[in-house]
This record gives C-alpha cells, sequence and structure tokens, in this order.
C-alpha cells in the first residue's frame, strides 16, 4: 500500500460521510422547494445541495485530483507504507489530513447557509419584504457564520500546510526529549 492509496481511502471514507449527510438533508431541501412559491429563490437553495453533491462527487470518485492539487503524498521517506516504519511525522501528516478534511466536511454546510441566510437579511433591509416573505423564517447566526467559517480556514490552513506542522511538532517534541 502507498501513501497514496492511504490519503484515497481517507479521502473516499469522508466522501462517504458528506453523501450520507446529504441524504439525511434531502427532506428538508425537498420541503422547502415545494413549498417555495417564489420561483426565483429557488436558485438559491438548490446552490448549498449541489455543492454538496460536487463535493462528494470528487471526494468519491476523484480522490486522486485531490491529492495531487494539495501535494498530500509528498515529502515522506518513501512511497510504499509500511506500518512497522510508521514514525511521528508521518502519523502527525495523516491526522492533521484528517482532522482538516472532517473540519471542511463538517462546516462547509453551515457556512454556506449562514452566508444565504446573511443575503436574505441584507435584501430584507433593502425593503424587499415580499421578495423574502416566503425564502426561510430563520435569521443569520453571525456566531455560527464565524465559528463555521473559523473552522473551514484551519482546515484548510491544516491540509495546506500539513508538511511544516509536521516538521515544526516533530521540532518540538525532539527539543522537548533532550
Amino acid at each position: 500500500m502507498t501513501k497514496k492509496d492511504l490519503f484515497k481511502i481517507i479521502l473516499k471514507l469522508f466522501g462517504l460521510f458528506l453523501a450520507i449527510e446529504i441524504i439525511v438533508q434531502i427532506p428538508s431541501f425537498g420541503y422547502f422547494i415545494y413549498f417555495e412559491s417564489n420561483s426565483e429563490i429557488k436558485w438559491l437553495v438548490l446552490t448549498v445541495p449541489a455543492l454538496s453533491i460536487a463535493a462528494a462527487y470528487v471526494l468519491l470518485f476523484k480522490p486522486i485530483y485531490l491529492i495531487n492539487l494539495f501535494k498530500l503524498d509528498k515529502g515522506f521517506e518513501n512511497n510504499e507504507l509500511i506500518i512497522s516504519e510508521f514514525n511521528g511525522k508521518s502519523v502527525t501528516k495523516i491526522a492533521m489530513v484528517i482532522i482538516a478534511v472532517f473540519l471542511i466536511a463538517s462546516n462547509l454546510g453551515n457556512f454556506l447557509t449562514q452566508i444565504a441566510y446573511s443575503f436574505k437579511d441584507s435584501v430584507k433591509q433593502n425593503n424587499l419584504e415580499s421578495l423574502l416573505s416566503n425564502i426561510s423564517p430563520y435569521s443569520v447566526d453571525y456566531q455560527t457564520m464565524f465559528n463555521a467559517g473559523v473552522n473551514l480556514m484551519v482546515g484548510f490552513l491544516l491540509l495546506t500546510n500539513n508538511m511544516r506542522i509536521s516538521n515544526w511538532i516533530e521540532k518540538m517534541n525532539t527539543k522537548n526529549a533532550e
């Protein structure tokens, strides 16, 4: 098994997790679309599941693209994955990728939903109440949007800088061991 194979497995697991989350949310989106009378707003509601479906498709069926894009398999001493050769640095890199993908997958929906609610509130402030009467009874929760945005940013930074962070952690571990 190579490092690339391990990352493919991990990304496919997160794609499966995201696909399950999409399936769970289908009734709520269907309910909203069924009762929404304003066809101009339906595109806004359909963007969140469409982006989630696209992300799940890429995670499930195109993980090589993500591995090459973020260079997840680079920076290891060798290409083969031998369990006895796992050192702290390799485990740290893999753990950071897992945490980063989980942070992104679990917070992307909340962030996009709060952005849509923010758009709704900004339109509401411009006295377009009739346009918004059927959109959603919810208003934007800036704390949720901020938390989801921070988690997305941390996940992205962990995903793109996992080699530097693992080098730093390994250096701190060796420094503390001495």
